[in-house]
């Protein structure tokens, strides 16, 4: 019986120890590929891309802003910017300085909860992390330049301008965040995609103050056919009001794209939140982006 309880530990033992392994795998995805997952495992999923990125990080209020864009690989970039993210209350050592820009891999890390979340940039000198919440990555990388978490995050499609007016845009959406007292959403998930070359997952919008409810009920906003004929895209950001039972009284836009200005705020007076018995109105602020 002894003899027997060892065998069955050592074969436990075994398979815990190949779990484990199997768990820290890498596996290449190519185009087409099928991934089975089985019952309820936990998974990472980095998206790797090319592309020409500038980053601007302000110390002072703990700001980092990255604009990407992203090309084919052996292709170059056509110059114009795919996509754009605010980070908000950056902890840590940025390694790169006020003003960066360089070609180089985006690498962007959505996964199953606890598994982190976040961007990184690969650079000669190694990974420069970020990921939301203070979260840390469940294996060690040596080399890794640096890793930096945040504590809000926004983006949006700026497909058409350069450099210099994404820049420009994101500043003045920072601006406005900061002065209506809002916060942005944490989470980095892929609930909606920009058109252009590899474009980059958009996150849940921007969200009002800290406990800001819940939203129940989504509503796609309609894709004007003038817009469409026209190819205009991009992300509307509003700003709503909320009443106790959840029901958007009003919506205004801060930042108009004015084909579709009309298009977000109809489907945004159709959202419902989760109700607040005997709360004042709240004030939040939302994306509601547009994709051809």
């Amino acid at each position: 019986m002894r003899t027997n309880l060892i065998v069955a530990l050592s074969a436990i033992t075994a398979l815990s120890a190949t779990a484990s392994a199997h768990a820290q795998q890498d596996i290449v995805a190519r185009d087409g590929d099928r991934i089975i997952v089985d019952d309820d495992a936990r998974i990472q999923i980095v998206r790797r891309r090319q592309a020409a990125v500038r980053t601007i990080f302000n110390q002072e209020q703990r700001l980092l802003i990255v604009l990407v864009d992203y090309s084919k690989p052996g292709e170059f970039p056509d110059g114009q910017v795919d996509w754009a993210f605010n980070f908000h209350e950056v902890e840590g050592n940025w390694p790169l300085g006020e003003r960066w820009e360089a070609m180089t891999n985006v690498l962007q890390y959505e996964g199953d909860s606890p598994l982190p979340r976040g961007l990184a940039l690969e650079t000669p000198q190694g990974l420069v992390r970020l990921l939301a919440g203070g979260q840390i990555m469940s294996r060690s990388d040596p080399s890794a330049l640096a890793v930096l978490s945040f504590h809000g995050s926004s983006t949006g499609g700026r497909q058409g301008l350069s450099f210099a007016e994404a820049e420009t845009l994101q500043l003045q959406d920072y601006s406005r965040s900061k002065a209506s007292g809002a916060t942005v959403s944490t989470l980095m998930g892929d609930s909606s995609t920009a058109s252009g070359t590899g474009a980059a997952p958009l996150t849940g919008g921007i969200r009002g103050p800290s406990g800001a409810p819940r939203k129940i009920r989504n509503v796609a906003p309609n894709y004007p056919e003038a817009a469409r004929q026209a190819r205009v895209s991009g992300v509307v950001i509003l700003q709503l009001t909320v009443s106790a039972n959840g029901i958007v009284t009003d919506a205004r836009v801060l930042r108009s794209i004015p084909l579709l200005d009309a298009a977000a705020i109809e489907a945004a007076k159709l959202w419902q939140y989760e109700p607040r018995p005997g709360a004042p109105p709240l004030t939040l602020t939302a994306a509601v982006p547009f994709t051809p």
